[in-house]
């Protein structure tokens, strides 16, 4: 079963997948593929989303979805280069794992900037989700 959502002109469709071992986690997840579809270009571009086994199967909100999205975004776009990555979040710069959360905060911008989002959009839906929330 697909759901979906909009923010403005981007769709937000998302597919269950089923329960797997996510290495990263060290645990069961749910699993789902994520599909961002930029109405004005057309493009589109998909992410793989994991949610612990303490939420409810199938029902994931879409706004905390695009928030870890985005915010992978604005992490690698908020620095310099990968010491400076690896100084503002207290990752060791001499651990794999650090590069590799790197490059993946880089493949999100790319994938992002493909379909036209930037940081500004990322920016005015941080500011969408704190009026939401508050």
């Amino acid at each position: 079963m697909t759901n979906k959502a909009t923010y403005k002109n981007i769709d937000i469709f998302w597919i269950y997948k089923g329960v797997n071992y996510t290495p990263s986690f060290k645990a069961n997840t749910y699993d789902y593929v994520i599909t961002l579809k930029n109405k004005d270009t057309k493009k589109f571009t998909r992410f793989l989303y994991h949610e612990g086994l303490g939420n409810k199967k199938g029902a994931i909100d879409w706004k905390s979805v695009l928030d870890c999205i985005f915010s992978d975004m604005c992490a690698y776009t908020g620095t310099i280069d990968f010491y400076d990555f690896c100084a503002d979040f207290g990752y060791d710069v001499y651990e794999k794992n650090s590069q590799n959360i790197y490059k993946a905060c880089k493949s999100t911008f790319n994938k992002l900037s493909r379909i036209g989002i930037d940081t500004d959009f990322c920016n005015e839906f941080t500011d969408f989700l704190n009026d939401y929330y508050n």
